[in-house]
């Protein structure tokens, strides 16, 4: 099943918001573990995560059941002015 997900977070020391999306899907992988759970994979995930850690976001995400990373990219960019990191 398709999945979106998207990070929006305040960049402080510059007084602005940015934000990272991508998309990948979600497996029917089981775990056994208490609580709501989910399994994903995520294309390029070591890359995405370098991205993360070495610029400061958080690795906590939203998540849309479709592929629209370009929309939320476009939307954030050119309406709201905010710099995207598109994971592909």
């Amino acid at each position: 099943m398709a999945l979106t997900f998207a990070s929006l977070t305040t960049d402080d020391t510059q007084g602005k918001l940015k934000a990272y999306v991508g998309e990948g899907e979600i497996t029917k992988d089981k775990i056994n573990i208490y609580g709501a759970w989910g399994v994903a994979h995520i294309p390029k995930l070591q890359e995405l995560l370098h991205f993360i850690c070495k610029n400061g976001y958080e690795h906590h995400v939203a998540i849309n059941r479709s592929q629209v990373a370009r929309v939320l990219q476009k939307a954030f960019s050119n309406y709201l002015g905010i710099d995207v990191y598109w994971h592909t």
